[in-house]
């Protein structure tokens, strides 16, 4: 939480991606504290229809096959986010 409140104060509004987001816990966690700006991407193609709460913040979560190369973009101009994390997915 401390380190949150501190990323918080450093970006008014800090975009972040998060790789292998699972149920989307760190999304509701970042939007308690105001972060609205979030992409999470997953490989399982179950992720939306596992998690109901997701319904209607579809914007939000990408579903990429995780064996082929990730192209983020918006129109030609690559995607930037001040932080990328991914928790849990290497021993995947």
């Amino acid at each position: 939480m401390i380190r949150a409140m501190w990323a918080r104060r450093r970006w008014r509004a800090p975009t972040v991606l998060e790789l292998g987001c699972g149920s989307a816990h760190l999304f509701f966690f970042l939007r308690r504290y105001g972060v609205p700006r979030y992409i999470g991407i997953d490989g399982n193609p179950l992720l939306l229809d596992l998690t109901p709460l997701l319904k209607g913040l579809e914007r939000h979560f990408m579903l990429l096959n995780l064996s082929q190369e990730i192209r983020l973009s918006r129109r030609s101009t690559p995607a930037t986010f001040d932080v990328v994390v991914s928790f849990e997915v290497l021993e995947h």
